[in-house]
């Protein structure tokens, strides 16, 4: 095949440009069926680079594959080796909101375009905070699951949080968790509203529909056996669709709101131990519910 006188000369020139240089070339001339020619003039550091950044990634990938085998190993043993009603089961514990000075904005769910906080600080009562509240809650929370021989997971064990909204709802997903638990309380203007509510996630932004099913189905369990055992007062169970660690969510996930802080006698009722103990005892007992009837 012929090339073309102009594109022959351009060639020669290029290649002599490139002789030049100090950096090592590579040039590829590609001729097709019509005898016209086409030139790719490529850094041989340039290609390392490519090369470079694709074993990275891809070592990257192996890294999250292999962390997530790992956790499916563990989980797989602590199931053989469990003893107790929740034998076998994973829950992570998530102790709403931690002290943390970030202004990071994250999208409210994978696939969506506002952006939300992923830190937020919570509600505040007369006696405490939502945050110390949460976590104190959860602590002795994670000690009863435990002894039921559950494998418990906590996103935060301090004060401090180094994980965002979306981050915990990760962290979960990481751990294959049978169950998401999310401890909270609740605020508002009006001192007089008080009681106990279950938020679960909506199918609006959630689509895997039975992480939806059967997070309402353990919620509503949960609920009842926490307001049977505090003998507060229930306020039901609300779907919600705007909830950034719900729609982050591979794994059912329910949120229980113990009460409002800014209710001076329900704040004042969150702070002491006894009913801070019932709260445990009726989760435990709702999820306990939950798993048997599966």
């Amino acid at each position: 095949m012929k090339l073309k006188i102009q594109t022959l000369a351009l060639v020669f020139i290029m290649i002599a440009t490139l002789s030049a240089c100090s950096k090592k070339t590579s040039i590829e001339v590609n001729i097709n069926k019509d005898g016209e020619s086409k030139v790719d003039i490529g850094s041989e550091e340039k290609k390392e680079n490519n090369k470079a950044d694709g074993e990275k990634n891809l070592d990257s990938q192996k890294g999250k594959d292999s962390k997530s085998e790992s956790n499916k190993k563990e989980n797989i043993e602590n199931k053989l080796n469990a003893k107790g009603s929740l034998a076998g089961k994973v829950i992570c514990i998530d102790p709403g909101h931690g002290i943390s000075s970030s202004k990071k904005q994250e999208p409210m769910a994978p696939d969506s375009s506002i952006m939300k906080p992923g830190y937020v600080s919570g509600a505040e009562g007369k006696t405490q905070t939502e945050e110390e509240l949460n976590l104190e809650v959860a602590l002795k929370l994670r000690d009863s699951l435990s002894d039921l021989g559950a494998t418990v997971y906590m996103t935060r064990e301090t004060h401090e949080t180094e994980l965002s909204n979306v981050g915990r709802a990760k962290f979960a997903n990481e751990k294959n968790a049978d169950m998401v638990v999310r401890l909270h309380a609740d605020g508002i203007d009006d001192k007089s509203v008080y009681g106990i509510s279950m938020l679960v996630p909506s199918s609006e932004n959630l689509k895997n529909s039975q992480i939806v099913s059967e997070s309402k189905i353990a919620g509503q369990e949960v609920l009842s056996q926490v307001v049977k055992y505090t003998q507060g007062k229930g306020r039901g169970v609300v779907e919600r669709s705007d909830m950034t660690g719900f729609n982050w969510s591979e794994v059912p996930v329910i949120l229980l709101e113990m009460g409002f802080l800014t209710n001076d006698e329900e704040d004042a009722r969150l702070s002491k131990d006894t009913y801070q103990d019932s709260i445990v005892k009726g989760v435990a007992s709702g999820l306990e519910n939950y798993f048997q009837s599966k």
